[in-house]
């Protein structure tokens, strides 16, 4: 780090903070004065959980629903993509939505990312909130009605999915709100 001469107790933490938050990847920062003349920063960046597709191209966003950076090709190992949620244009660290709703059950969404790679979850659908909709790479749909306990409807997909039962068919298994799971082979 640049040493600047400047009395560390001059050196406003705020306006750094600050700055640095304007990144949108930094999730946290923590300053920490270290006498006798030095300032210990620490940053923590934000995990991207998903992507939304906006016109040609793709925005990176992160747990709270908010945008962190556009792209302008689909990062296909890490994340999946968000469908149904209309994003006009991208502003950094703005939320993907105004709707308290449509937020609420992004975030319910996002938590449960984990499912991704273990059940192959490519996308998830949020066009109608009480129906919302997971799509593998092996032509499964996963509805699970609303955002309600989606790691216990997600518990019983996995079950499914591991079950000789649907053994690489296609299809729709549905996940009722009372925990009754059926698959319906297409």
């Amino acid at each position: 780090m640049r040493r600047s001469g400047k009395n560390i107790f001059l050196i406003s933490q705020n306006r750094i903070t600050e700055n640095i938050k304007n990144n949108p990847y930094i999730e946290e920062v923590r300053i920490k004065r270290k006498l006798p003349a030095t300032l210990e920063i620490t940053i923590e960046e934000k995990k991207i959980k998903g992507v939304l597709k906006l016109n040609n191209s793709f925005v990176n966003i992160d747990n709270e629903g908010r945008m962190v950076q556009a792209l302008d090709t689909f990062p296909h190992d890490k994340v999946f993509i968000i469908e149904g949620i209309n994003v006009k244009e991208y502003i950094p660290n703005e939320y993907v939505s105004k709707d308290k709703n449509v937020l609420e059950s992004l975030k319910e969404v996002l938590k449960v990312c984990e499912y991704t790679k273990e059940l192959g979850i490519i996308s998830a659908d949020l066009r109608d909130l009480e129906n919302i909709k997971f799509k593998t790479k092996n032509n499964l749909v996963i509805d699970v009605g609303d955002c309600s306990n989606l790691d216990y409807k997600l518990g019983y997909a996995r079950t499914i999915i591991k079950s000789k039962l649907v053994n690489n068919k296609s299809g729709v298994i549905e996940i009722t709100s009372n925990g009754i799971a059926v698959f319906k082979k297409q």
